[in-house]
């Protein structure tokens, strides 16, 4: 892979991805830190236009002091999308910017691959019957209390 690509707007990444969303399979974006006093597209704003063309980010990577890189992919049909990136999509499409390849990545996602992380999901709850039973042994049931949730 090339060394990282620094967009200075929202709009420079937006032009890329419209000339090579369909082209590329990967590209290394580099994002320089507000220390840094450079002109760099923000991690938000990076997704945000991903989303619109089917891409997604990965892991962040340290380059130093003023710099750091996400590595953006194309997304695969049975990925995991999170609820903060549905949420996304639906306001990107009401803004308009969504593109085919986007709409194509979102109406492909599976349901039981979405909002699954477990910050997403509801708290589980002991049916009534197993909790009476669970508090008549006071000592686990202490125990039990004593654990982190999830």
């Amino acid at each position: 892979m090339a060394g990282p690509a620094f967009f200075e707007t929202p709009e420079k990444w937006r032009k890329w991805l419209e000339k090579n969303h369909d082209k590329k399979q990967e590209i290394l974006v580099g994002f320089y830190k507000t220390k840094s006093g450079k002109p760099s597209i923000t991690w938000p704003q990076s997704v945000e236009e991903a989303l619109c063309f089917g891409w997604i980010d990965g892991v962040r990577k340290s380059v130093d002091e003023e710099a750091y890189t996400i590595r953006f992919t194309p997304r695969k049909p049975k990925s995991i999308w999170s609820a903060i990136n549905i949420a996304l999509v639906d306001k990107l499409t009401k803004e308009g910017k969504m593109q085919a390849a986007g709409l194509k990545a979102f109406e492909a996602r599976q349901e039981s691959k979405s909002k699954i992380y477990s910050y997403e999901r509801a708290a589980q709850t002991l049916p009534a019957e197993y909790e009476e039973q669970f508090k008549a042994n006071k000592k686990a049931w202490d125990y039990f209390m004593q654990k982190a949730p999830g």
